[in-house]
């Protein structure tokens, strides 16, 4: 059962990592939930805070955290019982998030490890993620690159018969404008749906699980011209507190 992993678990990591273990509870605290309260072994005695030596601080710390992370993937994934990592965004990724991906692309003693990072396809060459790719193509890192076409007209009409189930007219209707205003991007239709649904454009049957399109309102309804402004008018009918938050957490 899941009490019997989350122990077995446990007692892996701890064997692994030992006292290390700090190092992740450190940066992730609520991992003492599930794997115990970890001693923490931080002190690295009483030098004064000097540029260099904070600086030094740092390159260490981040070295042990790139060590424990690797323990502990190595201690709960094998290949009989894998495990998937998805990153979203490897473009906005910082440079300690991009070594920590390095060092676990290269760990040649991890087995059952897939990493799977979505990043935009016009990164520059002279990034820093673009070096991190290189350095691990020189390390023989196995690496899939899969281009993510955006979908056409003819797929978007398959997909509104099956998820939403529109009929036919409907589907007529709604396809074109769909690929008219998100250019076939999966994210934007998904986004672009659920505004339809907000003003009652496009309304679902909780019964029969279809749904119905208001031709009449789609044509006199101002659709946003743009992915920002209709996540924009989202956040706008938002409570204020809540805006607020985002606001805050925008800026961190």
């Amino acid at each position: 059962n899941n009490v019997n992993e989350i122990q077995l678990g446990s007692e892996a990591i701890d064997a692994d990592l030992g006292r290390e273990k700090w190092v992740l509870s450190s940066m992730v605290p609520e991992i003492d939930r599930i794997f115990g309260s970890s001693d923490d072994d931080s002190s690295m005695g009483t030098e004064p805070s000097s540029v260099s030596f904070v600086k030094k601080k740092i390159e260490q710390t981040s070295i042990r955290f790139s060590y424990a992370v690797r323990g502990m993937l190595r201690s709960i994934c094998s290949r009989e019982r894998p495990l998937v990592l998805f990153l979203d965004d490897l473009q906005y990724a910082d440079t300690c998030s991009l070594d920590l991906l390095y060092s676990l692309a290269v760990d040649d003693e991890s087995e059952g490890l897939i990493l799977v990072a979505a990043c935009d396809d016009k990164v520059q060459p002279d990034t820093y993620l673009a070096s991190r790719f290189r350095d691990m193509e020189e390390e023989h890192v196995d690496i899939t690159h899969v281009q993510l076409q955006p979908v056409n007209e003819h797929e978007i009409q398959s997909m509104l018969k099956k998820s939403a189930s529109l009929n036919e007219s409907d589907v007529a209707e709604l396809a074109p404008l769909l690929f008219a205003y998100t250019e076939g991007n999966l994210l934007r239709i998904q986004e672009l749906l659920r505004w339809l649904t907000s003003k009652d454009i496009l309304v679902e049957d909780p019964k029969s699980r279809r749904a119905t399109l208001d031709n009449g309102e789609l044509h006199i309804t101002t659709i946003p011209t743009s992915y920002r402004s209709m996540m924009l008018t989202r956040m706008q009918s938002l409570p204020k507190h809540a805006q607020d938050v985002l606001k805050v957490a925008a800026c961190s």
